[in-house]
């Protein structure tokens, strides 16, 4: 079987490996493969794994071998999901992928939007930090967030 990672860099810039694929194939990876090469790399291909290459029906047309295209993130608007369905490709994303990353920025949005982080940021780039009355950046009145109600 031929495997085919469109790619490969969105979610691995070179720190881990692609060999435990190769168990199930022949495996061949690209870090980058522009649209309107993906039908070339694919050729003869059974298995796509794709996170921004267009999966088309004119690409599946140009690959009757795909049976299996892989969602590398959670989602999977770059693949023609009804191409694949009447021609019985099976598509999978990666439902629980980042999870706790997407935790973990929502948390340090919500402090930096609520401790006006851009704000004071730019007053230590334009070098006015200590030219405010008082010696202290204060646009917005302080709240603790905590027992604060969000939503």
């Amino acid at each position: 079987m031929k495997i085919v990672i469109l790619d490969g860099f969105a979610v691995n810039p070179g720190d881990l490996s692609w060999d435990f694929l190769k168990q199930y194939g022949e495996v061949e990876v690209y870090a980058k493969t522009p649209d309107a090469q993906c039908a070339d790399k694919c050729v003869g291909a059974e298995a796509i794994y794709t996170n921004r290459a267009k999966i088309t029906a004119e690409l599946l047309d140009a690959c009757p071998t795909v049976k299996y295209v892989s969602a590398l993130g959670t989602g999977y608007d770059m693949i023609d999901i009804e191409a694949c369905r009447v021609r019985g490709v099976q598509v999978v994303n990666i439902p629980a992928y980042s999870t706790a990353s997407v935790a973990q920025l929502t948390i340090q949005f919500l402090l930096a939007l609520h401790g006006d982080l851009d704000g004071m940021q730019g007053i230590v780039k334009d070098g006015k930090w200590t030219g405010l009355p008082g010696y202290q950046y204060q646009r917005v009145k302080f709240t603790e967030l905590a027992d604060l109600t969000l939503g």
